[in-house]
């Protein structure tokens, strides 16, 4: 995987060769029956998931400087595949870090559910009525080793003298070259970049690719730097080593109920509800990163952080079909509906770099987006003509998931007090992280204003059978 990010501020990319292996074993039970006055089904299912990355290789490289030819007020307005041509793609990008990442992934999950139909008639009325529910429960686990180094844009003469001792004359030259011919430290992409086509098959041509460093060169420097005599300069990343770890349970709950009746020969109507309450419970960390000549540092403030959340909600919904002659339809339907956060939004993991500049942190009081949707369709039928139809719909979206990025800080009001802004309650910052500092905080949160969205469809269904000869639609 390449990755090229260019920015106003910097130039930024990224070569990476994940070795990742997925298990999984899933299992099932079911029983279904129809006894003629009722039918049921039940199941109950059990899954594990292991997924093991030992050698997850990833080389980045940078520049400083910005890396486009505009600056930022000229980019308002630019439709993303023009910001392509304003790149300046730079050589001159230096390696800059140099990972190699052991992950584990653990996942069970099991469950069982069932439902329940049994059939009715009163008089003019007919249908069924239906019920069931589902119970699921699952255990996840993370954890994640990082060890390389990083720091290599600048690199010591302790770094550089033991690579070469290990990679020999030909490395030796590339790096004097990087100082002689690009005036630059390190080792820029130019050095160990691969023959290629900058104007390639991407995009159909449309972007090129940039520089892209060879894997064979980045992985022979990555074994010169695990040997000796640069071992002592291979060291482990205690920040993505302790920092990311999580480990949580989750339980799902869900029942409902519904019917069907038909009313007369015309109407047919189907309510019902549905209860879902989901309760999680998430183990992970809090901590300030620390960074000394290009060495992370075990973490400092670094606490254990566990979060409970649980939501219910009740969902009602009903359908209505009306049918008053054989070419005329009417359907109305009501349906409320819920989406739920991905985990690694909520599991607790709160962290701010060396500088005091960027916190990066999970919302542990996501709640779930809940829509309201509204249906009208009207459909007209003709056994000349085929199906026409039309259709209106509206939905509101309330607690609309959202990533976001804005300053945190400290404000004084106007009795003196000090309070804090722009801090979600379930970020879990602490207040002493934005003393003397004003950190640009990224999360997820709940939009505090509902979404809308309407419209409508026309739709026209027909095989041309009025049309003459090869022109209909059917023979």
């Amino acid at each position: 995987m390449r990755r090229y990010a260019p920015s106003v501020g910097s130039l930024d990319a990224s070569v990476e060769d994940y070795d990742t292996r997925t298990a999984i074993l899933t299992s099932g039970l079911g029983i279904e029956q129809d006894r003629g006055s009722f039918k049921y089904d039940a199941q109950a299912f059990y899954t594990i998931s292991r997924r093991r990355s030992p050698h997850n290789y990833i080389w980045e490289f940078g520049r400083d400087g910005t890396a486009l030819s505009v600056g930022r007020a000229e980019l308002f307005g630019l439709s993303p595949d023009s910001v392509w041509s304003l790149v300046r793609h730079d050589s001159t990008m230096q390696l800059t870090s140099i990972w190699v990442d052991s992950e584990r992934l653990d996942e069970d999950q099991y469950g069982i559910q069932a439902n329940f139909q049994r059939p009715f008639h009163f008089g003019w009325i007919s249908g069924y009525v239906k019920l069931g529910g589902k119970l699921r429960w699952l255990s996840r686990t993370f954890d994640r080793e990082r060890n390389g180094r990083q720091g290599l844009r600048y690199p010591s003469d302790t770094v550089e003298q033991c690579l070469l001792e290990t990679l020999g004359p030909e490395w030796e030259e590339r790096y004097q070259i990087a100082d002689s011919v690009y005036g630059v430290p390190g080792l820029p992409i130019a050095l160990i970049q691969k023959n290629y086509k900058r104007e390639g098959e991407f995009g159909e041509g449309q972007f090129g690719l940039g520089p892209i460093a060879d894997e064979d060169l980045l992985m022979e420097l990555t074994r010169a730097l695990q040997a000796p005599p640069c071992q002592a300069e291979y060291q482990n990343n205690t920040i993505e080593s302790l920092g990311r770890d999580y480990d949580g349970i989750e339980r799902y709950q869900a029942a409902y109920v519904m019917a069907q009746l038909k009313i007369g020969p015309y109407v047919t109507l189907i309510p019902g509800i549905r209860y879902e309450r989901d309760y999680s419970r998430y183990t992970g960390q809090r901590f300030r990163e620390v960074t000394s000549g290009f060495v992370y540092a075990p973490p400092a403030d670094l606490s254990e952080l566990e979060v409970e959340r649980e939501n219910i909600f009740w969902l009602p919904m009903v359908h209505l079909d009306v049918r008053p002659v054989d070419w005329l339809a009417v359907k109305l339907a009501r349906t409320e509906t819920i989406s739920r956060p991905n985990y690694y939004q909520y599991a607790p993991i709160t962290s701010i770099n060396t500088w005091r500049s960027f916190i990066w942190a999970a919302n542990s009081k996501l709640r779930p987006s809940h829509a309201t949707n509204y249906d009208a369709t009207l459909q007209l039928a003709s056994s000349r003509f085929g199906l026409f139809g039309i259709s209106a719909f509206y939905k509101r979206i309330d607690d609309l998931l959202i990533e976001v990025e804005f300053p945190a800080q400290l404000f004084r009001d106007v009795n003196g007090d000090t309070v804090v802004i722009g801090v979600p309650e379930g970020t879990n910052v602490p207040r002493a992280w934005l003393e003397g500092a004003s950190p640009q905080l990224q999360t997820t949160v709940n939009n505090d204003e509902p979404a809308k969205y309407w419209g409508y469809e026309l739709e026209w269904q027909t095989n041309f059978s009025y049309l003459p000869g090869v022109l209909k639609g059917s023979c």
